[in-house]
């Protein structure tokens, strides 16, 4: 029988993967308009990246097909489809969240005198189907990991690699966020700096939810072996999925992408993520040896 963790990890992959055909944001909830798989075909043939929602367009499939593969193989191994399933439901709601405050930043520019009601009426029904589908999968990952056999005691026996590398991970991304994360500015800032300005947290919430987390994953796994790699994918996946986003802001600014235009804070951050990243998967790795 199929368990409840993978009847959710594959609801939720199939519920995102019909978002894709359905109309997004500023269609209206039941409004006509291009999904965002047509609309990546379209995309795809002027190779042009032009709006937030372009970025959906090539990763949010990424993260319905990790939520699939983490379902399917979940039939077999469970183990697997752990970190198949929290990838896919992270990056997902990473960047439909974002693409959400983002545009709510952007909100008073194109509709003057707008109420919040009318914002979320400008949404399409493929976004909302995208967010629930990701929140069933997030619920199956998070389900998954409880039906996992804890190791005895349910700690971490000593100091482990991956542990350390999610610390590092984490420690960096903190350094990261107060170091300034674009170089290009008469007055270089740091993601604190920004997310301290008007409506800034709306654009740059993730860097600190990044540290955040990739911090209490290492924290937390010597009391609870899960949270190193729980805590340590989810930070790094947020962490990578923002520094993507950044690359979008500086592309918006200049018209291109520039790597000498990004700060000390960027490369930090980047290799804080990275750090966690690995952590997480030898974390998961001995866990299934």
């Amino acid at each position: 029988m199929m368990k409840r963790s993978t009847l959710l990890l594959l609801a939720g992959g199939l519920f995102a993967a019909i978002a894709l055909f359905m109309p997004f944001p500023w269609n209206g909830l039941f409004g006509s308009g291009l999904g965002l798989l047509p609309a990546w075909q379209q995309a795809f043939q002027h190779f042009q990246v032009t709006n937030p929602i372009d970025l959906l367009l090539f990763l949010e499939p990424l993260g319905v097909l990790l939520m699939i593969a983490g379902a399917v193989f979940a039939l077999k191994n469970g183990k697997v489809a752990l970190p198949l399933g929290l990838s896919g439901a992270v990056l997902g709601l990473t960047l439909l969240v974002w693409s959400f405050s983002f545009f709510y930043e952007e909100y008073p520019s194109v509709a003057p005198g707008g109420s919040f009601g009318g914002f979320l009426q400008d949404f399409g029904v493929g976004y909302w189907l995208a967010v629930g589908g990701c929140l069933l999968g997030l619920v199956g990952a998070l389900s998954s990991a409880r039906e996992q056999p804890a190791p005895a005691g349910g700690r971490m026996s000593g100091i482990k690699p991956g542990m350390v590398l999610v610390l590092w991970g984490s420690l960096a991304a903190v350094a990261g966020f107060f170091l300034p994360l674009f170089s290009y500015s008469p007055v270089p800032m740091s993601a604190f700096d920004l997310i301290t300005q008007p409506d800034g947290y709306l654009v740059f919430w993730p860097a600190p939810v990044a540290a955040i987390l990739l911090l209490a994953g290492g924290l937390l796994a010597i009391t609870k072996a899960q949270a190193v790699y729980l805590g340590g994918l989810s930070g790094a996946l947020v962490g990578l999925s923002f520094l993507v986003l950044v690359l979008f802001l500086a592309a918006h600014h200049d018209g291109s992408v520039n790597v000498r235009l990004l700060g000390i804070g960027y490369w930090l951050t980047a290799g804080g993520a990275l750090l966690g990243l690995v952590g997480a998967v030898r974390s998961l790795l001995g866990r299934m040896g």
